[in-house]
């Protein structure tokens, strides 16, 4: 009985030897690349010599273009 503990305990403490701690920092994907968003007048051209139909409205309130196409 004894040296069934022994086994035991032997095999928790390599399960637990075996075990990696990270370390290091991760970082959000969102801050580490930087996406260039085009301007509201080119991307309305660009959907323009896509054949797109583009329509765009400015909120009053917040002063944001929507952009719509069709």
């Amino acid at each position: 009985m004894k040296k069934y503990f022994k086994t035991i305990g032997f095999c928790f403490l390599m399960l637990l030897a075996s075990c990696q701690t990270n370390t290091k920092q991760s970082t959000p994907m969102a801050s580490q690349t930087t996406v260039k968003t085009p301007s509201t007048a080119a991307l309305k051209e660009i959907l323009t010599k896509q054949g797109y139909q583009v329509f765009d409205y400015v909120d009053e309130v917040s002063g944001d273009t929507i952009l719509m196409q069709q």
